[in-house]
């Protein structure tokens, strides 16, 4: 049982270093393209707006917020794997050092992490194949306003296999525990 502990433990933090450096990656990326934006802006005759194409101000408010949400969503999952398998550790933790209890009170004590991994796995995977459009779109954004795209296709690459590592990650971690409630 303690090989098991260990061996979550040994993932979730394997896990948290790939996101961490992953991040430290984009900020990089995001600071080069920023700067290179504002360097290489084309002049407002070069940019005279059209009835069919959006304004250059608009589209460089959207590709803004796009940078933005891209930070968001990175973000929020390097938060949530760290809340996810800190709480998952210290239940763990709890629970091995309990006598034998019933089954019952075994799903009761384990119901939290199965629930969240359950759930985080649903919803990264579901983000993963979101990545796409959102690739698109920001290519489409980067094509008219004449920039290099930030993030790049490298970049959403990483967020979708960091999306679909930690979603079947969080799947198999809470059916190990479902496993672990019938086994103690």
């Amino acid at each position: 049982m303690e090989i098991i502990y260990l061996a979550i433990t040994v993932v979730s933090l394997l896990a948290t270093i790939l996101a961490v450096r992953s991040k430290r990656l984009w900020e990089r990326k995001y600071r080069d393209a920023i700067d290179e934006a504002t360097k290489s802006t084309p002049s407002t005759e070069e940019l005279k707006p059209q009835k069919t194409k959006p304004s250059p101000a608009d589209l460089m408010k959207q590709y803004e917020m796009m940078v933005d949400v891209y930070k968001f969503h990175f973000d929020i999952v390097l938060k949530f794997i760290t809340f996810y398998y800190a709480i998952t550790g210290a239940i763990l933790s709890f629970y091995m050092r309990q006598t034998k209890t019933s089954l019952v009170m075994n799903f009761a004590a384990l119901a939290l992490p199965i629930i969240m991994g359950s759930l985080f796995g649903f919803f990264a995977l579901f983000g993963a194949k979101q990545v796409d459009a959102f690739t698109s779109e920001i290519c489409e954004v980067t094509d008219h306003l004449h920039l290099k795209p930030f993030p790049n296709e490298d970049l959403l690459a990483r967020l979708k296999l960091m999306l679909v590592f930690t979603g079947l990650l969080s799947f198999s971690t809470a059916v190990g525990l479902v496993g672990l409630a019938f086994i103690r």
